[in-house]
């Protein structure tokens, strides 16, 4: 992606500014006057070769089969953790029976109000 230094010093070396217009809006001193002949300015054509690399090394977001295995792992440990709460009897599956219905119950009466009022009325 270009960022607006770098267009606005693309303007620059293609003649329509003959300034350093980066410096000027932030009131620096100039890095050139006139028209400069930047030989490696990026194109507006697309990104740089480089934007949807893949495989670009970068470990704070590994790759996708990664996050896919660390999430399928975390389930199935969560899944075992609770199983295993269950059978010693320290998690009440009455109680999380009667929590999900609440919920569901709470969830469902919006809808089941808006479908009432959409249905046409009989008159006998």
């Amino acid at each position: 992606m270009v960022d607006w230094v770098t267009a606005m010093d693309m303007c620059a070396a293609a003649g329509i500014v003959n300034y350093d217009a980066p410096a000027a809006i932030l009131g620096q001193n100039p890095r050139y006057i006139g028209h400069p002949g930047f030989d490696n300015l990026p194109s507006l054509n697309g990104p740089l070769s480089d934007t949807y690399d893949t495989n670009n090394h970068n470990i704070v977001r590994p790759k996708s089969w990664k996050r896919k295995a660390f999430n399928t792992l975390l389930g199935i440990g969560a899944a075992l953790g609770t199983v295993a709460l269950i059978q010693k009897g320290k998690l009440n599956v009455t109680a999380i029976k009667n929590f999900a219905k609440g919920a569901f119950n709470i969830i469902k009466k919006p809808f089941v109000w808006i479908a009432n009022h959409l249905r046409p009325t009989t008159t006998p």
